[in-house]
């Protein structure tokens, strides 16, 4: 599949996915080293959150498909951060000509605070 189909499929999945405001499913299983990280505060931090997510974008999506613009927000949901990264698709780009009604203004990205794991990109 060509990268710029492949990334049009995912940004207009991103865009209509319904997982923003359901809760992630339970860690399985910390390693000794984590249970240690994680005895004094959570492993991933605000800030951590947010350069994740940041890179997270950035490193899924081609930057002449979508371009992280910065967080928006970030909610604390107990064990997880929801960072909401505003997003844009440059103009040159054959999406926006394409499908400018279905992509979205912002993509959130739900990191666990345990271990840094990516639980939903929506």
């Amino acid at each position: 599949m060509k990268p710029i189909i492949r990334a049009a499929m995912s940004v207009v999945l991103v865009g209509v996915s319904p997982s923003y405001g359901q809760t992630p499913p339970a860690v399985s299983s910390l390693s000794p080293s984590m249970i240690l990280e994680n005895a004094s505060s959570p492993f991933v931090t605000l800030d951590f959150a947010k350069r994740l997510a940041l890179l997270v974008v950035q490193e899924k999506y081609p930057k002449d498909t979508l371009v992280a613009r910065g967080v928006r927000e970030v909610t604390d949901r107990e064990d997880a951060w929801w960072v909401s990264v505003e997003v844009d698709v440059p103009s040159a780009s054959p999406l926006r000509r394409v499908m400018a009604p279905l992509l979205p203004k912002q993509i959130t990205i739900q990191i666990r605070k345990a271990n840094a794991e990516v639980v939903s990109i929506s």
